[in-house]
C-alpha cells in the first residue's frame, strides 16, 4: 500500500537535494514514475485474477481477496501520483545545492539545542550505515557480474533444490478459522428417538456450562444450526442427530474445550458418536480425510468398506474412523390379504389413507402463530400409534360402515434395512470418514492412505472403485478452477509488460526473474514448518 508513495517521495527528495525547485521535483516525480507504477500495480492485481474469477466454492469464498487487493492497490497508486507530490510540494522544505552554498558568505552560528544535536547525530549515524550497506551491496553486485557463470549455476541449482524440497512442505487446503466458537455434532444409533437425543444433549450442556471460559451453549436437536457462517457444512434433519454451538471466551479456551470434548466423548458418552470441530475457512469439507467406495451393489460395498476402514485405522495420524451409513433400523412391512380386504369392502387406497390418518395424522385445519402456519392433525392416541405390538389392533373403517382390526386383513413382517443409503452419480457409495491429529495436515494424511490402498484397489471387482474425498478432493476441485483462469492471467500480464517495456528482451528478463521467488518460498516454509495451501497458491 505504501510502495508507490515511497518511490515518489524518494524521487522528489533526491531532486530537491540536487537543488531542484519543489514544483519541478514534484512534477518530474509524477511524469517519470506514474506509468511504471501503474503497470506494476495492474500486474499485481492481475496475479489475483484466478481466485477472483474461479468458478468454484473456493472462488466464491476468496473473491473478497481479489476485490480488496485490487481496490487497495489502485487506490494507493492514485494517492501516490496525485496527493503525494502535492503534499511533498507543500510540506517539504526547499534544499539548496551544496556547491551553490559554498560561495555564500558565512552566516552567524547559533549553538543548537540538545534536541537538534541529538537529531544531527542520529542522522549522521543513519547516513554512515547507509553508506556501509550500499558499499557492501555494490561490491556484491560487482562480484556477481565478474563471476556471472558461477552465479547462474548456483541460481539454477538453488531453483532445482527448491523444487525438490517443496515435496517436504506440509500441504493444506484452508486453515481453520480463528473464531472462538466450536461446533459439536452428536449422533445416536439410527432409529433413536428425539427424547433420547435430547437427554444426551442436556447432559452435555450441563457439563459445558460448568467449564470456566464457556460463554454460551446453543443446542439444535433433530437438525443442524442455522447457517450463520459461510463455511458451515449443512446437515440434514434427522431425529437421532443434534448440533451444539459452543461460544468460548477466546481462542485459547476454544482449544482447551476441543480437547476436553474429545476426551468426554471417548470416556463418558458411550451411546454417542460425538465430534467437536473448529469453524473452517474456505468451502465446507467436514471430516478432513474421506474415501468413497462406489459400486452398483450396496451389499458388496460393505466388505470393501470394512477393509478400507481397517487400513485407515492403521494409520497413526487418524482417529474416529467410521462410515457414513449409520446402521440398520427395524422396519415393519405390511402384507395385505387382498381377498379378505375386498370381502370387507376395503381397497388399497382406503387402507393407505386410514393408516396414514391414524399413524401420521390427517390435517383438519391450521393454526397461525406470528408468521408461521401450523397444521392441526387428527391421529391416534400417542400410546397406540407408537407401539408396534398394538398395530394389529388398530381399527379400520370398512365400506360396510363397520370397524375391523388391522390384524384380520394383514400380516406383519419385521425386517432390518439401511436407515440411510447414500448415492453418488446414482450409484450406492459408502464414505469412510476420519479426523486427524493436530500435528499433521489433511492432504498429507490422505496421500499416505491413498498409497496404502493400492493392494485393495488391485483386487476390486469390475465396476467398483475407491475415490479420494475430503480436503484432498475439495483442494483439487478448487485448484482446477484456478488453473482454468491461468492463461487469461498470463495474457494480461504479458500485455501490460509489453505496453510498458516495449521490448521482447526486457519482458523476457522480467519473466525469467519470477520463478526465482520459488527459492525463498520453499526455504521459508521449510524453516518455519508452515503449510502451503490454497491461499498461498
Amino acid at each position: 500500500l505504501v510502495d508507490d508513495a515511497i518511490i515518489v517521495m524518494e524521487m522528489i527528495d533526491r531532486k530537491l537535494e540536487l537543488g531542484w525547485e519543489p514544483r519541478q521535483a514534484a512534477t518530474f516525480a509524477f511524469s517519470s514514475t506514474a506509468m511504471p507504477m501503474l503497470t506494476g500495480t495492474l500486474v499485481t492485481v492481475a496475479g489475483f485474477l484466478p481466485i477472483g474469477l474461479a468458478k468454484s466454492a473456493a472462488g466464491e469464498y476468496t473473491f473478497g481477496i481479489f476485490a480488496v487487493v485490487g481496490i487497495a492497490l489502485i487506490s494507493s497508486w492514485i494517492v501516490a501520483v496525485l496527493f503525494t507530490p502535492y503534499l511533498s510540494y507543500t510540506l517539504l522544505p526547499e534544499k539548496h545545492n551544496p556547491l551553490e552554498d559554498a560561495d555564500a558568505p558565512p552566516a552567524l552560528t547559533v549553538r543548537p539545542s540538545w534536541f537538534a544535536r541529538g537529531r544531527l547525530r542520529y542522522q549522521s549515524w543513519i547516513i554512515r550505515w547507509e553508506e556501509v550497506i550500499n558499499d557492501g551491496l555494490l561490491r556484491l553486485v560487482e562480484w556477481c557480474l565478474r563471476h556471472y557463470a558461477w552465479v547462474l549455476v548456483l541460481t539454477v541449482a538453488a531453483l532445482i533444490l527448491a523444487a525438490a524440497g517443496f515435496r517436504f512442505v506440509p500441504q493444506q487446503f484452508f486453515p481453520s478459522s480463528s473464531r472462538p466458537e466450536l461446533l459439536v455434532d452428536l449422533w445416536l444409533p439410527e432409529g433413536s428417538s428425539f427424547a433420547a437425543v435430547e437427554t444426551e444433549v442436556k447432559r452435555l450442556e450441563a457439563r459445558l456450562m460448568q467449564e470456566e471460559g464457556v460463554v454460551n451453549v446453543v443446542s439444535y436437536v433433530g437438525s443442524g444450526a442455522p447457517h450463520f457462517y459461510l463455511a458451515m457444512e449443512p446437515q440434514l434433519a434427522n431425529l437421532n442427530y443434534a448440533q451444539l454451538v459452543v461460544m468460548n471466551r477466546d481462542e485459547v479456551v476454544r482449544e482447551v474445550m476441543l480437547k476436553q470434548l474429545t476426551r468426554w466423548f471417548d470416556e463418558d458418552f458411550p451411546q454417542v458418536r460425538g465430534r467437536a470441530s473448529r469453524l473452517e475457512n474456505g468451502p465446507p469439507v467436514g471430516y478432513p480425510v474421506q474415501f468413497r467406495v462406489v459400486g452398483p451393489d450396496a451389499q458388496r460395498l460393505k466388505p470393501i468398506a470394512a477393509e478400507l476402514t481397517e487400513i485407515m485405522r492403521a494409520d497413526p495420524h487418524t482417529r474416529d474412523v467410521h462410515v457414513n451409513w449409520r446402521g440398520m433400523i427395524l422396519n415393519v412391512q405390511l402384507r395385505v390379504d387382498q381377498d379378505k380386504a375386498r370381502a370387507l369392502g376395503i381397497n388399497p387406497q382406503d387402507l393407505s389413507r386410514n393408516l396414514n390418518s391414524i399413524l401420521n395424522g390427517m390435517p383438519i385445519t391450521q393454526y397461525r402463530e406470528d408468521d408461521q402456519t401450523i397444521d392441526v392433525l387428527v391421529r391416534a392416541r400417542p400410546g397406540e400409534s407408537g407401539d408396534l405390538g398394538s398395530l394389529k389392533d388398530l381399527n379400520l373403517h370398512t365400506g360396510h360402515q363397520r370397524f375391523v382390526p388391522l390384524g384380520q386383513i394383514a400380516y406383519f413382517d419385521k425386517t432390518f434395512e439401511e436407515g440411510v443409503v447414500w448415492r453418488r452419480n446414482r450409484f450406492p457409495a459408502i464414505t469412510v470418514l476420519a479426523d486427524i491429529t493436530d500435528d499433521v495436515q489433511p492432504l498429507d494424511v490422505s496421500m499416505q492412505i491413498d498409497r496404502a490402498l493400492e493392494p485393495l484397489r488391485a483386487k476390486l471387482p469390475a465396476g467398483y472403485r475407491i475415490e479420494i474425498g475430503g480436503a484432498h478432493e475439495a483442494s483439487a476441485n478448487s485448484e482446477g478452477s484456478i488453473f482454468a483462469i491461468m492463461p487469461l492471467m498470463v495474457a494480461v500480464i504479458l500485455t501490460l509488460l509489453m505496453f510498458q517495456l516495449q521490448s521482447f528482451q526486457r519482458t523476457l528478463i522480467v519473466l525469467l526473474t519470477a520463478p526465482l521467488g520459488f527459492i525463498g518460498v520453499t526455504l521459508s516454509l521449510l524453516v518455519f514448518q508452515q503449510p502451503f495451501g490454497f491461499v498461498g497458491l
